[in-house]
């Protein structure tokens, strides 16, 4: 993929997210935009997203974040990175960098727009991964009996940007694997329906 490809899929990203967030002032807001050597970085606020900040059920649970979209040198090929500043309790985010594990199966087509959305349900725990392999705090997966997953407000897209969006098309077969074991507890709210359907195998979660 050319340099010029890439430069002007991210310009394309970086647009996505902007105009995310002017439909959703309550929800996101910019920070900046960033170089680093390897990536493009995008910094932003996640509001009205409650999560656990530690193993107590009611008391230090989270509204507001901040985070870190993360495209690296070979995205679109890759998918982007998320990362919190201040780390969650939750099985699928690392406790000292913040990483958060998005993707099951992922295509090139999938932009920022759906990062986002998979960043609200994985937070939220409404959505979280026991396979071995993707487990970052295991203390987090073994209280996870006793969790509700936590309501949110997920963030809208603009009709004119679900519009564009469809004209472009997305690739049917994914390219990269990451996730392959969810588990979801109730249908998520509607504005993120299609954000399941992509993000591999669920199953119900027990209440």
């Amino acid at each position: 993929m050319s340099s010029s490809v890439r430069a002007r899929r991210i310009e394309n990203e970086w647009q996505y997210l902007l105009l995310l967030a002017r439909e959703n002032p309550s929800i996101l807001e910019i920070r900046s935009r960033r170089s680093e050597p390897t990536a493009e970085c995008f910094d932003f606020s996640l509001a009205r997203t409650p999560a656990y900040a530690g193993p107590q059920l009611t008391e230090n649970i989270r509204d507001t974040h901040e985070l870190t979209l993360r495209l690296p040198e070979f995205y679109p090929a890759v998918p982007c990175e998320a990362y919190l500043r201040a780390p969650l309790f939750h099985p699928n985010i690392h406790p000292l960098n913040g990483f958060i594990c998005l993707w099951d199966r992922f295509s090139v087509g999938d932009s920022v727009i759906e990062a986002v959305r998979q960043i609200q349900l994985v937070i939220s725990w409404h959505l979280f991964n026991s396979a071995a392999e993707h487990l970052m705090q295991p203390e987090a997966l073994a209280s996870a009996a006793e969790r509700k997953p936590l309501p949110y407000q997920p963030v809208l897209v603009p009709e004119s940007l679900a519009l564009e969006r469809s004209y472009c098309g997305k690739p049917a077969t994914p390219r990269r694997s990451r996730l392959s074991c969810w588990s979801e507890p109730q249908p998520s709210p509607a504005a993120s329906e299609q954000v399941l359907e992509r993000t591999g195998i669920f199953r119900e979660r027990s209440s």
